[in-house]
């Protein structure tokens, strides 16, 4: 899975990209908004996470990118101001998924990518469709063999 993260504070960046790197996930970074923008558009990103104080008032150009370019990314908000910004963007956006503290651990967040991580695996799993059932009962075993016992060590003497 591919997480991308939006963030220019340098500090909380590299602790998330840690974190992130051992929970296992593959992350990019970027404090640019066309880069983050090329990300999207090229589809190399799973998960978005977008710290609100870097991206500002484009952060609803970010999620329009997200929206119209990769319709199964998964974007997760951290912002100081969590209600305000549940109720806005909640109902604008249905990739976005969380919103969480600014503050809030970079391991917390890793957790949380994880866990979109087998969400998503598990919706393609039961998308699947079910294997045809192979064993029938009353045929012979799968591993039948019509020739006679034959011991294998010689009681004469």
């Amino acid at each position: 899975m591919q997480v991308h993260y939006f963030d220019a504070e340098p500090e909380y960046l590299e602790n998330a990209l840690l974190a992130c790197m051992a929970a296992g996930l593959a992350v990019t970074c970027s404090d640019s908004l066309s880069l983050s923008g090329i990300y999207l558009r090229r589809g190399l990103a799973d998960v978005l996470v977008v710290h609100k104080r870097s991206a500002g008032p484009s952060v609803d150009d970010l999620f329009r990118v997200a929206e119209r370019h990769a319709p199964g990314l998964a974007t997760v908000l951290l912002t100081d101001t969590v209600s305000w910004d549940l109720d806005r963007f909640s109902q604008l956006y249905p990739s976005l998924h969380a919103v969480l503290e600014d503050d809030v651990a970079p391991q917390v967040v890793a957790a949380l990518v994880q866990s979109l991580h087998h969400r998503f695996v598990g919706a393609f799993v039961a998308e699947q469709a079910p294997s045809p059932r192979r064993f029938v009962p009353g045929d012979p075993p799968v591993f039948h063999s019509r020739r006679d016992a034959v011991p294998l060590l010689s009681t004469a003497a």
